[in-house]
């Protein structure tokens, strides 16, 4: 697990950017990113002035969560405990926050090309890979991926978190080197995490359609306040279902069709639904 150790979260860090003490005087104020999208700003009464960074999360369910876990006093604490429970977050520099950006597009990296694989024929409609190549593909993130992109990813929460932790206990040193968790990652840095492949698919002479595959779901199909139970259970089932040679890389409508008829998904969608509701009738409108 990502501890205080393992990043310079100390004040005046700028890659976490959050503050200090009282759970009870906690401050979530709602705003836009530069794409449009609803974000929640969470400061603590505490912290001090002025405070050089501020904490920003996508879900007002786990901006209600950080207001209510216990043993958080500041905001290394909340940072800490977001990256203990695989929950998504980021950060901005507080002279930034009335013009919040999008992480991925502050990047300056190059793209990251996905894998190819061919299909000719209307045959061989499913992909079956061998263990070996999933392998190879946790290599080919390493390879591919700096320090700094797998570390970002721990700030991505789900998938994308849970599948860096993976990689991180394989390798400890990606913990260390440059100190920059704030760009995150960008998609197709993140495609490379989550095992995605194009695959191009020939049907007569004339006709070629691109589709993607990817040995794990979307990050999308996490996008919770956190890494639970049962997401670990799926996540085991589906590695041991890999090592078995059972589990192959699959199309987004498989995937969907697939996580459809779970209970895992069904216990998310209620689980979101009503602590979102609870959410907005007793604390938001406090603030």
């Amino acid at each position: 697990m990502a501890t205080q150790d393992c990043w310079d979260l100390h004040y005046p860090s700028h890659q976490f950017m959050i503050t200090s003490q009282i759970k009870d005087k906690i401050q979530v104020q709602h705003s836009k990113d530069t794409a449009g999208n609803t974000v929640y700003l969470v400061r603590y009464a505490e912290d001090p002035r002025p405070a050089p960074w501020t904490l920003v999360v996508r879900l007002i369910v786990l901006a209600n969560l950080l207001r209510n876990f216990p043993g958080i006093a500041n905001s290394v604490d909340a940072v800490i405990r977001c990256v203990s429970i695989g929950a998504p977050f980021h950060t901005v520099l507080a002279i930034r926050t009335a013009n919040i950006s999008v992480p991925s597009a502050a990047h300056q990296r190059n793209r990251v090309r996905a894998p190819v694989l061919y299909r000719y024929g209307e045959s061989a409609d499913k992909v079956k890979m061998r263990k070996s190549d999933y392998h190879a593909a946790r290599i080919r993130a390493l390879a591919v991926l700096g320090d700094t992109q797998i570390r970002g990813a721990l700030s991505e929460g789900g998938i994308l978190w849970r599948l860096a932790q993976k990689i991180l206990s394989v390798d400890g040193d990606v913990y260390y080197g440059a100190i920059n968790i704030y760009n995150g990652m960008m998609d197709s840095e993140a495609g490379i995490l989550w095992g995605r492949y194009q695959r191009y698919c020939k049907q007569g002479d004339t006709h070629l359609t691109v589709e993607e595959l990817s040995w794990w779901p979307k990050p999308e199909s996490w996008n919770v306040a956190g890494f639970y139970t049962h997401n670990e259970d799926y996540f085991q089932k589906r590695l041991t279902e890999i090592g078995e040679e059972r589990g192959h890389p699959m199309k987004a409508s498989d995937w969907r069709s697939s996580l459809r008829q779970t209970q895992i998904a069904r216990t998310l969608a209620g689980m979101v639904d009503r602590a979102t509701d609870r959410v907005f009738q007793q604390h938001l409108l406090k603030f």
